[in-house]
This record gives structure tokens, sequence and C-alpha cells, in this order.
């Protein structure tokens, strides 16, 4: 398996219980959405559970809000004896106007174990 293309990605829709008084995801919730699909590709690289290490660079670049579809994607960049730097990014679909726009990227790192 080559390091820089996805192996793990991720679809979820963005429910209410999710979300602030405006409608708007929490920041909280999509860090956990992002490493959870980050832990995932991990595991499938090399079939070893993980865990977290650091996260780095990680933006919030726009929000997204009750009803859109999250899409999560993560890469493997870089793998050591026992960690490994992926690249992890989300995008919203707003399905009304089918328009995608990246709302979140970020460098995770994590330790087999």
């Amino acid at each position: 398996m080559r390091k820089n293309t996805y192996i793990s990605e991720m679809t979820e829709y963005i429910m209410p219980k999710d979300t602030n008084a405006l409608g708007i995801l929490f920041g909280g919730k999509l860090f956990s959405i992002m490493d959870i699909c980050a832990c995932i590709a991990v595991k499938k690289y090399t079939g070893r559970s993980a865990v977290t290490a650091g996260v780095e660079n990680l933006l919030f670049l726009a929000p997204a809000y009750s009803g859109d579809i999250l899409h999560v994607k993560a890469k493997i960049l870089k793998t050591g004896n026992k960690s490994i730097k992926l690249s992890v990014k989300a995008e919203r679909e707003n399905t009304e106007k089918r328009e995608f726009s990246l709302i979140s990227k970020g460098i995770f790192t994590f330790v087999v174990i």
C-alpha cells in the first residue's frame, strides 16, 4: 500500500445533537471523528492498535451545519518504528446546493501499541 493514498474514509450525517444553538458542528465532535478516521487508517495499515500521540496544525477552516454530510479522509504521510504520521481532512457536503467545501485539516501522530 502506498503511503500517500487515502486508506480510511468516513461519512457522517451531522445531527442536531452534534451542534451548538446556531446549528454549527461542535469543534470537539469534528476532532473526535477525525481522530477515529486516523486511528482506523493506522489499524488498516499496521494491523495493530494505536493511540493518538499528538496533533499538529489542526485548522478549523469553515463551519458545517446540522443536516450537512461530513466526509473525513486520512492518509499516511510518514512511518517510523512505532509511530505513524497522517494527514486528515474533513469536508462538508451541502446536499441542497450540491457543494463540497473543506472545513478542517490537520496532521495526526499515532503510536502503535
